[in-house]
């Protein structure tokens, strides 16, 4: 079943950089190396000073081990990140999950985690609870149960990605180069993409009166 935990972890370098210097986290890749956890993260401002205090911020109150700048555009910052204080590193290190990969995690705009995941069973939903609460003391842990998704699911994520990195908002946040970076897709095959998905989903939900 597909479910989804969203929780506060005061300990999470990026639910701290959303919540004190009011920035906004898109989590670009992650990948598990031995006993660490690497991240990488897209940050975005409107305000470019607050960039300039990620890095330090990070190496002071981070509690990470290593951080390095990948790429500095235009009220933005991309940074990879390795820790091996995260909860979803020790969550499904002790887990028999097929594929860690398929997890996906964000923080909203109030700084909180939210992970959507694949479980085979409720047993699976109860460990994940009792690990948050006894190793990381996060008592109010909300789940919930999301129903069966009908629309392509690659067309679906490319939407939603495009739409929490601000490529609808007025003004843009990023143009289309920017964002076929971030997803690895050719420019005129997102621009493709992208209209396509919108289509299916105006033709899914628009009712003629």
């Amino acid at each position: 079943m597909d479910i989804t935990s969203k929780f506060e972890y005061e300990n999470c370098f990026a639910a701290n950089l959303v919540r004190d210097l009011k920035l906004q986290i898109k989590l670009l890749k992650k990948e598990y190396v031995e006993n660490y956890l690497q991240e990488t993260l897209f940050i975005y401002s409107d305000d470019e000073e607050l960039l300039k205090k990620v890095l330090p911020y990070l190496k002071e109150r981070g509690k990470i081990n290593n951080i390095s700048m990948i790429t500095e555009g235009n009220k933005s910052i991309v940074i990879k990140v390795t820790t091996d204080q995260c909860p979803l590193l020790f969550t499904f290190k002790n887990m028999e999950y097929a594929n860690k990969n398929s997890i996906s995690e964000r923080i909203n705009n109030g700084g909180e985690i939210e992970w959507n995941m694949e479980i085979e069973s409720f047993s699976n939903l109860s460990y994940i609870s009792d690990i948050l609460n006894h190793k990381f003391n996060i008592k109010n842990v909300k789940t919930k149960i999301n129903k069966i998704r009908k629309q392509d699911p690659k067309s679906e994520y490319i939407l939603h990605e495009a739409y929490e990195l601000g490529y609808f908002d007025i003004p843009k946040r990023l143009g289309l180069e920017e964002l076929s970076i971030i997803l690895h897709i050719p420019p005129t095959t997102l621009d493709l993409l992208l209209r396509d998905s919108i289509k299916n989903l105006l033709k899914k939900n628009y009712i003629k009166y």
